[in-house]
């Protein structure tokens, strides 16, 4: 791929729920020696947005006016859009800002991980509905003897790898860990 990759496509792609746009992107960015720390302020900036977007939804705002108040053109609003029918929950919005955060802190070695790995299954989770189950794959359980020795150890395998196939179903014993 000869495209030149930015983070205002990537945040659109994300938005807009193009799943595989997103992989290829971010694999792209990657490649050309971008550092996620590079990428999270504008990626922040959009999820706090949103977030903001399903707050006033969720309240029976206008979202029209909540956009333009927010400072977002009208010709840029489909995104959004689209992902609020995705995640109507503002407490999802909340979790995805909590997760960038922690990748933020990944990147800039305050936290263990790896962030290009936990930035892809951020953003595939908010381009997809049902990847919001890939956020949990791989994070260790914060009650070790309450999970299963196979939760005890972060995964380092792609997010591209378990896109290809189904992501088993979390167990009840592992669902309270999400």
């Amino acid at each position: 791929d000869a495209a030149r990759y930015d983070v205002f496509r990537l945040t659109d792609a994300m938005l807009g729920g193009q799943a595989p746009q997103v992989s290829r992107m971010l694999a792209g960015l990657r490649a050309e020696g971008d550092a996620v720390a590079g990428l999270m302020p504008m990626l922040v900036r959009e999820l706090l947005r949103t977030a903001a977007l399903a707050r006033a939804q969720a309240r029976g705002a206008n979202l029209g006016s909540e956009m333009k108040s927010q400072g977002i053109w009208e010709t840029r609003q489909a995104p959004f859009k689209r992902a609020l029918l995705r995640h109507p929950n503002p407490a999802r919005w909340d979790r995805f800002v909590a997760e960038a955060s922690r990748i933020d802190r990944m990147a800039k070695g305050r936290a263990e991980g790896d962030a290009w790995v936990s930035l892809e299954r951020l953003l595939l989770a908010i381009a997809e509905a049902r990847a919001v189950r890939l956020l949990v794959a791989g994070r260790p359980c914060p009650r070790p003897t309450h999970c299963s020795s196979s939760t005890a150890a972060p995964s380092t395998r792609s997010i591209t790898d378990t896109w290809q196939s189904p992501v088993p179903r979390a167990t009840s014993s592992t669902a309270a860990c999400a």
